[in-house]
């Protein structure tokens, strides 16, 4: 198995993401891997390409582009801080996760960034609208703003 940065492994229900691979440092020639837990972006850890490569042996690689939902990958995207895990025809990954003001059903869900949030001004709201959306168009409810890549724009429920 070739380890490449970017990659996110489960085993035994614990979950890690392969930051970087080093061939050495100016204290030892041994390779090195840093890895991290997810949805931990600023505290990373490191051991040897030796110990990581046991570990990652018995481990299931998720691969983002390609999810089925198992409940090893539903685990690691609740780990980053999404509920009501669900794929979406044309969306991918969805869930809800709450920010500072308002609660968004989130699309397109990767390990570091999604695609865009619809927000929404309730945990309530968001969680419905989830679950009546097929993926298809705009979700239902006052949703106040899509905010994407791509796209920003008000929704019925927002304020202009």
């Amino acid at each position: 198995m070739q380890h490449q940065p970017g990659q996110f492994f489960a085993r035994d229900g614990r979950h890690r993401e392969l930051v970087a691979v080093r061939a050495g440092s100016r204290h030892s020639s041994t390779p090195s891997v840093v890895w991290r837990k997810p949805g931990d972006l600023w505290r990373s850890r490191c051991c040897s390409f030796e110990a990581w490569s046991r570990w990652a042996k018995g481990a299931q690689e998720i691969d983002p582009a390609n999810l089925a939902l198992t409940p090893a990958v539903v685990q690691f995207v609740e780990d980053l801080g999404y509920a009501g895990v669900c794929l979406r025809t044309g969306r991918g990954l969805c869930g809800v996760k709450s920010y500072l003001h308002t609660c968004a059903v989130v699309f397109n869900i990767g390990c570091e960034e999604h695609g865009g949030r619809y927000c929404y001004a309730s945990l309530a709201e968001a969680f419905h609208a989830l679950n009546h959306w097929s993926g298809a168009g705009d979700p239902p409810g006052l949703w106040i703003k899509l905010m994407s890549r791509s796209e920003e724009r008000p929704g019925p429920g927002g304020n202009g």
